[in-house]
């Protein structure tokens, strides 16, 4: 089926309508705002059965208030305005994702989905499980079931337009690796970099009697920092400096890219034990070392034993490579 964005086109004023009712805390509006466009949708699309169950009214209804949930929710999370602003102002990419979410969902209630059916209408986004699971229980909660249509649960979708889709879908794909890479090149050589210059560190401190204890080096800068004299001082505040001004940017960049496209796992498998990399590595910058001055560097590969994958990069490489 075309890409949902498509279908939306046209309809701005719409979603504009939605995105102000959202912003205000207009509630209803916002769930016949959402209810409106996923029939009109449907009933301007009558060729395309993927879209059948938006025209029902009860379907739609579940939808818009599942839609309008998922607005409060994100909405009441984000503490600056202009957070807010941005994330309205991609009402039409959100709406595009609801929109596929919940025909995604539909069909898992009743069939067996083919995973070019999952790709068609977006892919399982973990980001929007909340809003599948919402949406589930109000379509449950109907007294009349939901009849899919046989098109839809058949996956008869024309190949000419599977080929399409697809296409498009890889094409994302190699746009999310290529930018994944280029992050986590750029850290490559700040990283080594920073290594070599800690280990010099920590040898020169050594040198004195008094400084002995064996320690991980984050936990031997913690317990000696008051000691470093001047120049020691100032390698150590150079090294912060990459971790602050270089690792930490980059590291939660990649982190997003594959937040935001988790099907990139299924592509390239050892993203997953990237991911869990990234994730302890983020947490532990901002929730340790923000508040720890006496920290220069972020490791979580031997205490917390989720290590960078080795040759992940290698990996991305063959996967574009092959692709190419």
């Amino acid at each position: 089926m075309p890409e949902i964005e498509e279908l939306l086109k046209g309809r701005e004023q719409e979603l504009a309508s939605i995105a102000d009712a959202a912003a205000t805390g207009q509630r209803e509006k916002v769930v016949d705002g959402v209810a409106s466009l996923a029939v009109g949708l449907a009933t301007g699309n009558p060729l395309l059965a993927a879209l059948a169950p938006l025209a029902r009214k009860g379907i739609a209804r579940a939808l818009g208030n599942s839609a309008d949930e998922m607005f409060r929710r994100e909405l009441a999370a984000m503490e600056k305005d202009e957070e807010r602003q941005k994330f309205l102002s991609q009402i039409d990419d959100v709406v595009a994702a609801l929109v596929g979410q919940a025909l995604i969902q539909l069909v898992r209630n009743q069939h067996a989905v083919k995973d070019e059916v999952l790709t068609a209408l977006g892919g399982l986004r973990s980001d929007f499980e909340l809003f599948r699971d919402d949406f589930r229980r109000r379509v449950t909660e109907q007294s009349e079931p939901v009849a899919m249509s046989d098109d839809l649960g058949d996956v008869r979708i024309r190949e000419s337009t599977t080929r399409s889709v697809k296409s498009k879908f890889m094409a994302g794909a190699r746009q999310d690796l290529r930018e994944l890479l280029r992050l986590l090149e750029d850290t490559a050589t700040p990283f080594r970099a920073q290594n070599q210059r800690m280990r010099e560190l920590v040898a020169t401190m050594k040198q004195r009697p008094e400084i002995q204890e064996q320690l991980e080096f984050e936990k031997f800068f913690v317990r000696y920092h008051a000691e470093m004299n001047a120049l020691e001082k100032f390698e150590f505040d150079q090294l912060r400096a990459t971790t602050e001004g270089i690792l930490y940017p980059r590291n939660a960049a990649a982190l997003a890219v594959l937040d935001r496209s988790p099907h990139l796992v299924e592509l390239v498998p050892e993203l997953s034990r990237l991911r869990d990399h990234l994730v302890f590595w983020c947490n532990k910058y901002q929730k340790v070392f923000v508040s720890t001055p006496q920290m220069c560097v972020v490791y979580v590969g031997v205490e917390d034993r989720v290590p960078f994958p080795t040759g992940v990069e290698g990996s991305i490489r063959s996967w574009l490579e092959g692709c190419a």
